[in-house]
């Protein structure tokens, strides 16, 4: 039996369309996602520590590895952008993806009170569709009794981002970090 040829070309023509506007959308779709952010901190002091009228972008991360930041100086901060290792993406994905990081707690209080400074680092992770909050207020890591109050995978991941964002002659000899010093 014979096919007729102008209809069966026809039909090639038609699918290859189709499918290639379904691979298209699809590549839009990746392309838009490797845009979105899978990190956000901001930070925002008051007292004795480095008052901000605003929030400072401290690190936000893309889905592509790309990165943002705000770098400080004295008087100002300016944003910056950069582009980290595929290994160091692979490393906070995957602390992202711990069954122990959805346990993690909206918020973070002190612990302990201090009468002259408030440090406040707020989290946003981007993850199976949704938005992952999370507050703390004066991260001391290096607290005695930090061990016991903030859960491992939450220091592991905040530790690696302050080791991978790059910092300012000014933050670094200020301490500019995401915890405050005891």
């Amino acid at each position: 039996m014979l096919i007729p040829v102008k209809p069966f070309i026809i039909n090639v023509i038609l699918l290859a369309i189709v499918f290639g506007s379904l691979v298209g959308c699809s590549f839009g779709q990746s392309a838009e996602r490797d845009k979105e952010p899978l990190i956000e901190i901001f930070t925002s002091g008051k007292g004795l520590v480095l008052q901000t009228d605003k929030p400072i972008l401290f690190f936000r991360l893309k889905s592509d590895g790309s990165l943002e930041y705000d770098s400080r100086s004295l008087h100002k901060a300016s944003r910056k952008s950069g582009h980290i290792s595929d290994k160091d993406l692979k490393t906070l994905k995957a602390i992202l993806e711990t069954s122990d990081f959805e346990t993690l707690r909206t918020f973070y209080d002190s612990i302990e009170s201090l009468k002259d400074s408030v440090f406040v680092v707020q989290l946003a992770i981007m993850q199976k569709g949704s938005t992952k909050q999370i507050s703390i207020k004066n991260y001391m890591p290096d607290h005695p009794n930090a061990g016991s109050y903030y859960p491992p995978v939450l220091v592991k991941l905040l530790d690696e981002i302050q080791r991978i964002r790059p910092m300012s002659s000014f933050e670094k000899k200020n301490n500019l970090v995401l915890n405050m010093p005891i």
